[in-house]
């Protein structure tokens, strides 16, 4: 779908795209957000505040046009400046001539929301003289989610089927201390196991545990991730089945919904014999066209999947391992592909919008009803102001998908408009 701006309004524009279905925000969140509005007495001194989603040690900075105070009360604490509702305890401090920064006396609490106010008044005599409105904002605190767990039961000696590890990584949301994520997670199962940890960036994490030894019965076991050491709003579980030697089975069937197309990873007890040809061996009901593409002890399935659909997918007998060891019955799960979370992703990732375009700007989107289009306008004299506070000259990618942090803006809003899309699911629309 396209929408057309008329350029004579802006020199440059801010699009705010709001989901306004299957948003972890209510309408009326949405709404209020997205209805703060500047005069253009205001925008003509602020270029940017901190709003929208955060983090909970993300700054919350003001950042003016021009310079407010001399270089002399750089680093100056001006009192009482800010207010906020719940009361949030801390000091603003002037960063630099035009960077006022509100610094908390403890990290932000997670899931929690803030109606900020800034008295401009009483700032400056300058804003006094102007009776400058307060600058109002809000602020939601993300809290930590667990973004992502892979793990896999590996040998330790490729030549030696007996001794496994259980190894993996795991990746938060938000910074994550590793003594934190050392006491909230742990393992269960017939035998003493322990996991090591060790970092791989803020965020991410590895472990590995120490050795499984096969057995002739199938072993359980089980990983925990507690919430509360965390501060996540559910713990975490994840169960492997370690199998006898002597039994080659189809033990884990997951669908894999990274990127456009869907797929189908088959885990097996132990690696696969790659000399064997296994497409007969696996079936999909409804049927679909499929490849197999063999991955150490795993299958994937690249095929039509579609999101949003149940699929029964079978081993039969007879799939063998390096060991030489088969599948002795047939093995059916069923599948579910969830439906592709609402998105939006612009066409192109510009920061100018052309003539040639006819001054449109192409959008995707998927499983959205409508979409809200806010426009703002930002002065010439103020744009290398706010192209330095919008980071639009960095190398990141502009085209995917954002939240609020576009609102973080101060302009006037000139233009907005509901877009409605229709109800088509699980396909991206232009």
């Amino acid at each position: 779908m396209k929408f057309k701006i008329n350029h004579i309004y802006f020199k440059l524009a801010i699009v705010l795209a709001l989901a306004t279905m299957f948003s972890c925000k209510s309408q009326k969140e949405k709404e209020a957000e997205s209805n703060i509005s500047y005069s253009e007495e205001l925008a003509q001194e602020i270029s940017f505040v901190t709003s929208g989603d955060i983090h909970f040690d993300d700054a919350i900075k003001v950042i003016f046009n021009d310079p407010v105070i001399d270089e002399s009360d750089v680093n100056t604490s001006p009192d009482n400046v800010f207010s906020f509702s719940p009361k949030l305890k801390g000091q603003a401090v002037w960063i630099n001539r035009s960077v006022l920064e509100f610094k908390p006396d403890k990290a932000l609490p997670t899931r929690t929301s803030y109606d900020g106010k800034l008295n401009l008044q009483k700032l400056s005599p300058k804003f006094k003289d102007k009776e400058l409105e307060d600058l109002i904002f809000k602020l939601n605190v993300l809290g930590r989610d667990l973004a992502s767990y892979n793990a896999s039961v590996d040998l330790k000696d490729r030549n030696d089927p007996v001794l496994l590890v259980y190894s993996g990584t795991i990746s938060f949301t938000e910074k994550t201390e590793l003594e934190t994520i050392e006491k909230a997670a742990s393992i269960k199962g017939p035998a003493n196991v322990k996991l090591t940890w060790s970092k791989i960036d803020d965020k991410t994490f590895k472990f590995t545990s120490s050795d499984i030894t096969r057995t002739d019965k199938n072993q359980e076991y089980k990983v925990t991730i507690e919430k509360n050491p965390l501060d996540l709003e559910h713990p975490y579980t994840e169960t492997f089945v370690i199998s006898p030697l002597k039994k080659m089975v189809a033990n884990d069937f997951r669908t894999d919904e990274t990127g456009r197309s869907p797929r189908v990873r088959i885990s097996f007890s132990d690696e696969l014999d790659m000399d064997q040809n296994i497409e007969g061996l696996i079936s999909v009901d409804p049927a679909v066209k499929f490849e197999v593409k063999k991955l150490g002890k795993a299958v994937i399935l690249d095929g039509s999947f579609k999101f949003g659909e149940t699929y029964k997918v079978s081993v039969k007998q007879g799939v063998r391992s390096r060991w030489g060891t088969k599948t002795n019955k047939e093995t059916t799960e069923k599948l579910q592909f969830s439906n592709i979370q609402p998105q939006l992703e612009f066409a192109s990732d510009g920061i100018i919008l052309p003539s040639s375009n006819n001054n449109r700007i192409q959008f995707y989107t998927t499983n959205l009803k409508r979409v809200h289009l806010q426009v703002k306008k930002v002065y010439t004299n103020r744009i290398g102001t706010f192209i330095q506070s919008q980071q639009l000259s960095s190398t990141k990618t502009r085209n995917k998908a954002f939240n609020d942090s576009y609102s973080s803006a101060v302009g006037v809003i000139v233009k907005n408009q509901t877009i409605d899309l229709g109800n088509e699911q699980n396909e991206w629309l232009l």
